[in-house]
């Protein structure tokens, strides 16, 4: 595939952003030792070429369905190259983490950890000018605090990570006259990784038993007035792979107590299952701490859960805990409840397949973090990225999918609707509901006048 870069973008310190930016990027993330997240993209390419500054060649190793879409990037090679030159550990303690250079309409002037920062225009952006010549961008845990700040002017706009669905249906009731409440179906996914290597859970009937023991319509209904998608697989239904007549799990303890029975788990005198050896089926969910709508989901589950004979244990850490310790290096004992977000092109390797199971080996890289093994499954999910035909891919989906549904590495329990709040003057403000932030478009936000 070839690409020609448009002339007269520069780094925000003037230096022109040229085709050895994007293989820069790419050798950066496939160096041995590199901490990325994945290299299902970049693992494809044979080399990259750059006949001219201007022109990016890329040589594919296998046929790749994306190979055609934006999936390239470019890193300030003039900055970070010398970094890399010293090995990863350098290159990632570098001070390019907390004082990034970049190539668009903003530039980051000043980041003052969790409380704030400062973006301003790029001097040498070749585009129209933005019409804000800063933004600033304030870190407010406290939705409350949030809310006031808006009413008050403080803040003119509040981003889709602030307010949950039901805050922002109790903002637009309240205040709907004052401020624009946004409401974007979204492609993040709510569910529950499970821990498939536990000997509690490492047999699929005890998996299964655990969704059809979780009234998600209930929680659904309770917690959203219905305005959220429950999920039946980790595709949503606007995915073009989604397959529409996969197996349902509804609401049914006494499918659950069957299930259980059949995997060797009766009820003692207390209620809670127990194994022939007498082991309790007790379990651990862990989530982010301070959410309080994951924190009530999580007792409604285990009020469900316990009708079912399974005992569960609430156990919550920082967000930053919770994902770059817990989840990241699958420390999970059981459970980890969270959201992932999908685009409309996700095909799923890099959360089910073998390969992409994290561990020491591979130097935590991939998102299998249930920690998954299911050979078909695997197979099918690479095979889906290298299949060109589109209703070919479709029906990878469908047999994944099939497959999945019975073996459940995690259990699905929505799709959220994403919510963000804005001053009634401001222009430009759209969210996507996909893995696109809500600053896409930044350098076109403005006030009405």
């Amino acid at each position: 595939t070839t690409w020609k870069i448009k002339k007269g973008f520069k780094w925000e310190d003037g230096t022109p952003v040229t085709a050895a930016d994007f293989i820069f990027a790419h050798q950066t993330i496939m160096t041995e030792g590199m901490p990325v997240i994945t290299r299902d993209i970049d693992r494809r390419i044979e080399r990259m070429e750059a006949p001219d500054p201007y022109t990016l060649v890329v040589l594919w190793k296998e046929r790749f369905y994306r190979a055609n879409e934006d999936v390239h990037f470019p890193l300030p090679r003039h900055v970070l190259e010398p970094l890399l030159k010293k090995g990863p550990k350098t290159y990632s303690e570098g001070a390019f983490n907390t004082r990034p250079i970049g190539n668009g309409p903003y530039r980051l002037t000043e980041w003052d950890p969790g409380n704030h920062l400062v973006l301003e225009r790029n001097p040498h952006y070749p585009g129209k000018p933005p019409a804000f010549s800063r933004i600033i961008y304030k870190i407010i845990p406290n939705t409350g605090t949030l809310e006031a700040n808006l009413a008050s002017g403080a803040i003119h706009a509040i981003s889709p990570i602030g307010f949950s669905l039901d805050q922002g249906l109790d903002v637009q009731k309240r205040r709907g006259d004052k401020f624009r409440v946004h409401f974007t179906p979204g492609m993040y996914w709510e569910h529950m990784d499970v821990n498939t290597q536990s000997p509690l859970l490492k047999d699929r009937r005890v998996r299964q038993a655990l969704l059809y023991a979780t009234n998600r319509e209930g929680i659904v209904k309770a917690l959203f007035e219905g305005k959220q998608e429950m999920a039946h697989s980790w595709l949503p239904a606007k995915h073009y792979g989604y397959n529409p007549d996969g197996k349902k799990y509804p609401y049914d303890l006494e499918r659950a107590k069957s299930l259980l029975k059949e995997a060797g788990w009766t009820p003692g005198p207390d209620g809670i299952c127990r194994n022939a050896n007498g082991k309790k089926m007790h379990l651990v969910l862990m989530t982010t701490s301070g959410d309080k709508l994951r924190e009530k989901i999580q007792q409604i589950i285990r009020s469900d859960w316990r009708k079912a004979g399974i005992d569960l244990t609430l156990r919550n850490q920082p967000a930053k805990v919770f994902f770059s310790e817990t989840v990241r290096y699958r420390k999970f004992p059981h459970l980890a409840m969270y959201s992932w977000v999908l685009n409309p092109s996700s095909d799923g390797e890099n959360v089910w397949t073998i390969k992409n199971i994290p561990s020491k080996k591979n130097n935590w890289s991939g998102q299998n973090t249930s920690g998954f093994v299911h050979e078909e499954i695997s197979r099918l999910s690479h095979r889906i990225p290298a299949t060109l035909d589109k209703k070919a891919r479709t029906r990878l989906f469908h047999r994944e999918q099939a497959l999945w549904l019975e073996e459940l590495p995690a259990i699905p329990l929505y799709f959220h609707t994403e919510v963000s709040v804005t001053n009634p003057k401001f222009r430009g403000w759209k969210p996507t509901g996909t893995n696109t932030p809500v600053t896409w478009n930044a350098e076109q936000w403005s006030f009405a006048k």
